[in-house]
């Protein structure tokens, strides 16, 4: 009998605690949609070049979103429009991703307006090694890939290269010490989706974007 009651009390105190965690859950998951919806925004702006303030609310930098990005569907996958404060486009931004060294990899990728420069890139989640492979979210690595254009033709296919940075070759960035794989599954799947955007650009232009500013 004792026995019983004290697997009767076991199964009692794990509901409970079970019970506190899903009810803290239920009233903090408006918070959490609304922070990751905030850091989107952030991943978003950054990756456009479209200035915002530092440690801005979620309000102003949903406002900033508004007045600055289009957004459209292609093929099931969001893709935006960056405008300045004149309402005149400055580039697309796309998200991208693929296979990781411990998990996947998602990012933003930002391109000029006639597709053929990269204008900026932001990690926006990642599975992978803290000051090892999880480096690829600093500025000095994603500065990098600023300014590689993108011809309609790359020797070997790749527009860019993970490796050690060349003068004489625009397209090759530094990749993370000790962290090689990280590195080159970031080349190999951002290589696969600039080949994907490219292959689309004719459907990106014919989406009928309307600057946020003449709404």
């Amino acid at each position: 009998m004792k026995f019983f009651r004290e697997v009767l009390f076991i199964f009692m105190l794990a509901f409970f605690f079970a019970g506190i965690t899903a009810g803290a859950n239920l009233m903090l998951s408006p918070r959490i949609r609304l922070n990751e919806e905030t850091r989107h925004t952030e991943y978003l702006l950054t990756a456009l070049g479209i200035p915002f303030p530092k440690g801005g609310d979620a309000a102003q930098l949903r406002k900033i979103q508004n007045d600055h990005v289009a957004e459209a569907a292609l093929d099931g996958e969001q893709v935006y429009r960056g405008y300045d404060d004149e309402g005149k486009p400055i580039g697309y931004a796309f998200p991208i991703g693929g296979k990781g060294f411990w998990g996947r990899i998602e990012a933003l990728l930002a391109l000029n307006n006639d597709l053929t420069e990269i204008k900026g890139i932001v990690f926006t989640r990642n599975v992978e090694t803290p000051g090892l492979g999880a480096r690829i979210t600093e500025k000095w690595f994603r500065d990098q890939f600023q300014g590689i254009e993108l011809p309609s033709k790359r020797e070997k296919g790749k527009y860019v290269v993970v490796s050690k940075k060349d003068p004489q070759k625009k397209h090759h960035v530094d990749a993370i010490t000790g962290a090689t794989m990280t590195s080159s599954l970031v080349e190999e799947f951002l290589n696969n989706d600039i080949r994907r955007i490219l292959a689309e650009k004719d459907e990106i232009r014919r989406i009928e974007w309307q600057s946020p500013r003449k709404k």
